[in-house]
């Protein structure tokens, strides 16, 4: 390990080469050919706009390869962005693909505001443009009264003087602006007059748009921009959004953290999301500017994935500095098994239907270096060509995979993994030998790095940080405290379970490689198996088989399990499948069901191994299934598939989309006899399970609730089995709650 001057511990790397697998020239130019077809394994994030939130675009967006919609709180209407998530469900629905949702709120982000209105749909549009010549002053006021023009710009903070120095640099832009159009300006402060900031234009420009971002650097490009550490991490008003959102049951997967800086801030929201009942949600740490890059380890350690903000983090430091940060935060990512995506990647593709070669190779580096997503701005919120830019992008990852070194990768992690453990087992072993003294006092929380609780584990943090992370999480769930024995036990409970997980993922992916599998499979409730095996980068796709749970939650039956799928789709190469809530055959036919509905798609060809993973009475196993060689493949008559990173059923095949929605109403009063009544929960839930698994995925996603499904079913049903579902419906909660777990105990 390297300790680095704040005394964390960084394992050393061995960088990328990135050399071709190929120098023949004219093979480079040959047309794609059939898997170039396929989705590439690196995903590709949309922010939903004007240009992009018609259920008919966003239909294209999905067949072109969108596999995150972002929707950013800091332009439009709450309801504007409402309407977008249920055009994005329609589409879902039509197409029968999969799309996870990011919520990106405004933070601590300093704006400039200008006069808008909006337009038919909702959408704030400014009525005209600022002319700016470079030398005139402009006067910068926390006076949101003031009216916007070429001298006087309003900004949202009231302390905005306090924050700034003479000589500090300044970029205005406009929203989602690239930096190099003619909506942007730099500016260097002249002087500060009370709580006004007086700055001198260094350029020309018109700014125009919706919302023009202050940002500010030091002038030798090291970082050093606006402490805005005294700004809440979120505004008043993305906590009114979000209760919104939780009250309506509007469905997202990952809140984005606007300028997070510190562990603490991911705990923070973390917090807020269990008081407003979305636990479930995940957190993407958006690292922004220099001080975050400082506060990495413990953002990293907190947060479930992070977020590569290009746009204002190269504002932030020197340009020459900015691809060394990237690859040294790629790499990172990698070695924890966090998902990283990264934004600003074709900028001039929202005025132009090609990209520039310097974006096209940006991409590719990117894919090369092991980015997890990508991240389309402006090209899809307001482009001209949203769909063809999708496309493009997809293109270019998929080209750049092909010369992604998966093998050297995977050697790079496991090497590292083995050091790790040796080292931390060690210190575990030193802590807990020096623990006696302290074994009655309370384990006290401070910041520190930590493990978040979506990433692929953190077998590279430290055993100390390990501790204050599991103190973190039993103070967010307001459980008692904890003497510093106790938690160091668990801690190395925790750390030596982590273990056995991430070797199992290794195990996977070099057994994998060793058979030329053409796929990997892994059954999951969480999907941070799944995550842990795409951390190997294998060079075949891995299906997340994700297995949803029936639990009993405010006295109502839900299915739990597909967030968690939905969450699988940041992942590099990652493809979500969903399997029936209560499948009532063996696990070797569910795997048998998920390779038929991937050799349907292409993922995998007959006569190919496929590895899985699956837990056996307790314990992780890998397994090795061959593909039948009657497998049906693309063109054969079967339910058709999407084309995209979410894979939904056949709706013959007993596998079923989980719906959110509660199953059914809460129980009521039990049968006398506890025995007969679980033997007859056996049966009628082996007998529902079948009835569950014949709904459409579409109508089980999007459509009327399961309740009203299993309602219409049982119309159908003979006499004698409508009394036993609904003798089955009137248990008490406890007793139904475990029935439930002992049918899904396998």
């Amino acid at each position: 390990m390297v300790t680095s001057g704040n005394g964390s511990m960084h394992p050393p790397i061995t960088a990328p080469t990135h050399f071709p697998k190929s120098t023949d020239m004219p093979s480079l130019l040959e047309p794609p050919s059939d898997d170039d077809s396929l989705p590439s394994a690196t995903k590709v994030v949309c922010t939903l706009g004007p240009a992009s939130r018609s259920v008919e675009r966003m239909i294209e967006l999905l067949e072109a390869g969108m596999t995150l919609a972002r929707v950013d709180l800091t332009w439009g209407s709450l309801d504007y962005h409402k309407q977008s998530l249920r055009n994005l469900s329609e589409a879902m629905q039509q197409t029968g693909m999969l799309c996870a949702v990011i919520i990106d709120i405004v933070g601590r982000e300093v704006l400039v505001t200008m006069d808008f209105e909006d337009d038919e749909e909702g959408w704030p549009v400014s009525q005209e443009s600022i002319p700016i010549k470079a030398g005139q002053e402009i006067r910068l006021t926390p006076d949101l009264d003031a009216k916007m023009s070429s001298e006087v710009f309003p900004v949202s903070y009231n302390r905005f003087a306090e924050l700034c120095s003479e000589e500090d640099t300044f970029f205005v832009g406009r929203y989602l602006a690239s930096g190099a159009d003619d909506s942007s300006i730099f500016m260097k402060v002249v002087r500060i007059e009370g709580g006004d900031v007086v700055c001198q234009a260094q350029n020309d420009s018109e700014l125009s748009g919706l919302l023009t971002v202050l940002h500010s650097g030091d002038e030798a490009g090291s970082g050093g921009g606006l402490n805005l550490t005294d700004l809440p991490l979120l505004s008043d008003t993305d906590v009114a959004a979000l209760k919104s959102l939780a009250e309506e049951g509007v469905e997202f997967h990952f809140l984005a953290l606007t300028f997070t800086r510190s562990g603490a801030d991911v705990r923070e929201a973390r917090k807020l999301l269990a008081d407003l009942g979305l636990s479930h949600v995940k957190i993407l740490a958006k690292v922004e500017d220099a001080s975050a890059l400082h506060e990495f380890d413990s953002i990293s350690g907190e947060a479930d994935g992070l977020v590569l903000s290009r746009g204002n983090l190269g504002l932030d430091i020197a340009p020459e500095k900015m691809a060394r940060v990237q690859k040294a935060f790629i790499a990172a990512c990698n070695l924890l098994g966090k998902p990283v995506i990264m934004t600003r990647i074709l900028d001039t593709m929202t005025f132009s239907p090609r990209p520039t070669r310097a974006e096209a190779t940006d991409v590719a580096n990117a894919v090369l270096d092991g980015v997890d997503a990508v991240m389309l701005g402006a090209e899809t919120l307001r482009g001209k060509f949203p769909v063809e830019t999708v496309a493009q992008t997809v293109s270019i990852c998929r080209q750049a995979e092909q010369e992604y070194d998966n093998f050297a990768h995977y050697e790079n992690l496991s090497n590292i993994a083995t050091r790790a453990q040796e080292e931390q087992t060690a210190e575990a072993d030193r802590t807990l030998a020096d623990s006696h003294s302290n074994s009655e006092a309370s384990f006290q929380l401070a910041d520190g790095g930590g493990r978040g609780g979506g990433g692929g584990g953190a077998p590279f943090t430290t055993f100390e940080a390990l501790q204050h992370s599991m103190a973190s999480q039993r103070n967010l769930r307001g459980e008692a405290e904890m003497s510093y024995r106790n938690i160091q036990v668990l801690a190395r409970e925790e750390m030596n379970r982590m273990y056995r997980l991430e070797f199992v993922a290794a195990a996977a992916v070099r057994t994998a490689e060793k058979v030329q599998a053409g796929l990997i499979i892994v059954l999951s409730h969480s999907g941070r198996t799944a995550a842990l095996v795409a951390k190997y980068r294998p060079a075949m796709p891995i299906i997340a088989l994700v297995i949803p749970r029936v639990i009993c939650r405010d006295h109502k039956w839900v299915l739990t399990g597909l967030a968690s799928a939905r969450q699988t789709l940041v992942n590099r190469g990652v493809v979500p499948l969903l399997g029936a809530p209560m499948f009532g055959g063996s696990s070797e036919t569910l795997l048998q069901q998920a390779i038929d509905a991937a050799a349907s798609r292409g993922l995998v060809k007959p006569h190919q191994s496929v590895v899985c993973v699956l837990s056996l009475k307790s314990d992780l196993v890998v397994e090795i299934l061959p593909v039948s060689p009657g497998a049906k493949v693309p063109g054969d008559d079967v339910a058709s598939l999407p084309n995209s990173h979410g894979l939904e059923e056949p709706t013959s095949a007993p596998t079923l989309a989980a719906p959110a929605r509660p199953m059914t109403s809460p129980p009521k009063t039990p049968p006398a006899d506890m025995a007969a009544r679980r033997s007859l929960g056996r049966s009628v839930s082996q007998r529902r399970s079948l009835d569950i698994s014949v709904l459409a995925c579409s109508d089980a996603l999007h459509g009327p609730s399961a309740q009203e499904h299993l309602e219409s079913h049982r119309e159908a049903l003979p006499e004698e089995r409508k009394n036993e579902d609904q003798q089955k419906e009137e248990w008490p909660e406890q007793a139904a709650s475990e029935e439930v777990e002992s049918q899904l105990a396998s």
